[in-house]
């Protein structure tokens, strides 16, 4: 007996179904290219097809319309919450609160080897954790259980993640939880763990020292938040690296879409109807707002309903009303999902023979060496300087 839960290309790694199964039958392996799927431990199944019919691909997504075509423009009125986020902090305000409502807070973290997994935070210690973005698909374990567990006893619970996790936890619950927020994220996809890993083999060659720690983006690196895709990364020998040259070779891979999953290029949350309470995000590209503010990182903030407004409404935050429009441009995953990389295949297979810096390289050989160029010109001329020179050019 053999139970197909979903297509492969079409699965999203929510775990619903892994969360879902009464006998554990369903079990995780990685694909060649170090995606998760779940396959069924043909011995433990009892053929009940919870499985199946919890998938999120096989039934009815919970999507529903943004608000009016309406956001915000937002950020945390801590300064040191907001400095220590990825943009504008918006969610570290919700988690406060419902922490300091004695709830519970389910989120992304790194472990020891900087793979990525859910876990809770129910005090501000733990709540640290779980700032700042991951490049990488979470595991989010048995934490659909966990939260279910919560929410029967009437704990508050926030739960975050990506929208096909937050709807595979949706399908996973059955029932609707006045106790239960969910905020999902603008997802551009997810790599895997092993361009990750590949990554960071390439770094501690380059170093010859092992990662201590990594944030994968910081503000105070490259002139502030607009200027944010920079990571900072310690090693164990004391070196800092923080600059654009070094993580450059990521990030190249990551927005030109290839080494992302396979369902990421078709994903069904693409759009500007959501799944969760509340949708936070990066508000690229926007306009009419001072400088000062724009350095210390401005969030993407809609209210999906009524549930998810009542917390807005009691965190201390700076909100703006905006329209979605403004963001589409800088934020094309409120339209369509990004495009699929013809070069991917070929992407896998190089960094497992030759490694992450020479596969990117290789690809993309004349896009590396103009990003090369412009990170040189930037450092002669400062980032004022530069942002200047580039706004004339653009006129």
């Amino acid at each position: 007996m053999n139970i197909n839960i979903c297509k492969k290309e079409l699965c999203t790694g929510c775990m619903a179904c892994y969360n879902i199964c009464p006998v554990d039958a369903v079990t995780l392996y990685e694909d060649e290219f170090g995606f998760v799927y779940s396959k069924i431990n043909d011995e433990k199944c009892v053929s009940c097809n919870k499985c199946r019919n919890i998938c999120p691909q096989n039934s009815d997504n919970h999507l529903m319309s943004m608000t009016n075509g309406k956001c915000y423009a937002a950020w945390n009125l801590d300064d040191s919450a907001r400095r220590n986020s990825s943009s504008g902090g918006i969610f570290y305000a919700m988690a406060k609160q419902v922490i300091s409502e004695n709830g519970v807070v389910f989120g992304a973290a790194f472990d020891i080897n900087f793979n990525v997994y859910h876990t809770k935070a129910q005090t501000y210690e733990e709540l640290k954790i779980l700032q700042g973005s991951k490049y990488i698909q979470s595991n989010v374990g048995y934490t659909f259980r966990e939260c279910k567990d919560y929410l029967i006893t009437g704990k508050t619970v926030l739960f975050t993640g990506t929208p096909c996790q937050i709807n595979g936890l949706l399908n996973f619950l059955g029932n609707k939880y006045n106790n239960l927020i969910t905020i999902d994220i603008l997802c551009h996809g997810v790599p895997s763990y092993k361009v990750l890993k590949s990554y960071y083999d390439s770094v501690e060659q380059r170093y010859r020292s092992k990662i201590n720690k990594i944030a994968f983006r910081n503000k105070a690196v490259y002139g502030g938040w607009e200027h944010s895709c920079s990571m900072k990364i310690k090693l164990e020998n004391g070196i800092i690296i923080s600059s654009l040259k070094e993580d450059l070779y990521f990030w190249k891979s990551f927005l030109s879409n290839v080494c992302l999953r396979e369902n990421c290029y078709q994903c069904n949350y693409a759009g500007k109807e959501r799944c969760a309470d509340i949708t936070i995000g990066d508000f690229w590209g926007i306009e009419r707002i001072n400088e000062k503010e724009k350095h210390a990182g401005v969030s993407f903030l809609t209210v999906n309903t009524l549930k998810g407004m009542k917390y807005v409404n009691k965190i201390n935050i700076y909100k703006e009303a905006r329209e979605i429009i403004e963001a589409i441009p800088t934020n094309q995953t409120l339209v369509r999902p990004f495009e699929y990389n013809k070069k991917r295949a070929d992407f896998f297979r190089k960094i497992e023979t030759y490694g992450f810096r020479r596969a990117v390289y290789w690809l993309f050989p004349k896009n590396m060496l103009i990003w090369n160029i412009k990170i040189l010109i930037r450092q002669m001329l400062g980032n004022t300087l530069y942002d200047k020179l580039k706004t004339f050019w653009h006129r």
